[in-house]
């Protein structure tokens, strides 16, 4: 029986070859170390929490809610005095971070995008699992992607460096 390639790999979430077996890393997984990145990175200049509902974002006179897998925002666009205001927030983080699934269109995505800079958001992380790419939004329509190898950064965040393979699970 010939040996296993990484594209005969199960289909699901980041599927990854390893020692010619496959294994899965969950987006919890996924979430969970982009929630630690963040943080270190943030240090006391903000604070990042996963899955920090955004409300009314931009306002609209519908309500809209966005919930990103992981969020940062700094303490000058949400200061600790706002206490308990802070899980109630109408407007969207510095930086969102979104999963996206083999069931996501690319237009359900720039929507979500733009609804983030709409409502002052300075950065959008796309994580895709399925082709272990980090796309990074500086603009509703601007994006770069990062595989492998590369080390993602979005431009008004230029300290902050995400290793994609370390991301999941390569480094």
């Amino acid at each position: 029986m010939p040996a296993a390639r990484e594209t005969d790999a199960p289909r699901g979430p980041a599927t990854a070859a390893a020692r010619g077996r496959a294994t899965r890393v969950s987006n919890r997984r996924l979430q969970l170390r982009l929630t630690a990145l963040l943080s270190q990175w943030a240090g006391p200049r903000g604070e990042v929490r996963s899955d920090w509902p955004f409300y009314n974002v931009p306002w609209t006179d519908r309500p809209t809610r966005l919930v990103p897998a992981v969020a940062y925002a700094s303490f000058a666009r949400v200061p600790l005095r706002l206490g308990e205001l802070r899980d109630h927030l109408a407007i969207a983080p510095d930086i969102a971070v979104e999963f996206v699934s083999s069931g996501d269109s690319p237009a359900e995505l720039e929507q979500k995008v733009a609804l983030y800079f709409a409502g002052g958001g300075i950065a959008v992380i796309a994580v895709d699992p399925m082709a272990r790419t980090i796309a990074v939004y500086d603009a509703p329509a601007k994006s770069r992607t990062f595989a492998v190898g590369d080390c993602a950064r979005a431009r008004r965040f230029a300290d902050l460096v995400l290793d994609v393979g370390a991301l999941f699970g390569d480094g």
